[in-house]
C-alpha cells in the first residue's frame, strides 16, 4: 500500500535547519520518508514508536531517530486505516519537548 506524506510548515522551516546544521543527516532523512510513503513504517533501525506522554507536547504523534550519534527526532501524525501521514517536526529532545504544551 502506498501512503501520501504531507509536510506541515514547521517541518519545512525544520528541514532548513537540519540542511544547514547536520546536512550528514539529509539522506537518512529522506530515505526513511521513502519508506513511510511506500509502507507507512519504518525498520527498527529507527527505533520508531508512538509518544504517550498523557498532556504533553505531541501525545499519540510518532517519532523516530535519525542515524548517528547527533540527537535528531523526526515527529509524524498518522492513524490506523488512513493513508495519510503528516510530517510535524524535526529537531533535539530540547527543542521539541521543553516547555509550554503546545
Amino acid at each position: 500500500m502506498s501512503y501520501s506524506i504531507k509536510f506541515d510548515s514547521q517541518f519545512n522551516a525544520d528541514y532548513e535547519w537540519l540542511a544547514r546544521v547536520h546536512p550528514e543527516l539529509l539522506d537518512d532523512l529522506d530515505d526513511a520518508i521513502l519508506m513511510l510513503r511506500e509502507n507507512g513504517e519504518l525498520p527498527e533501525g529507527y527505533r520508531p514508536h508512538v509518544l504517550g506522554n498523557s498532556g504533553g507536547n505531541y501525545n499519540g504523534h510518532w517519532e523516530f531517530h535519525l542515524a548517528g550519534d547527533i540527537d535528531v527526532l523526526v515527529l509524524y501524525w498518522k492513524r490506523a486505516g488512513r493513508t495519510v501521514i503528516r510530517m510535524v517536526r524535526i529537531g533535539t529532545h530540547a527543542d521539541l519537548f521543553q516547555g509550554e504544551v503546545l
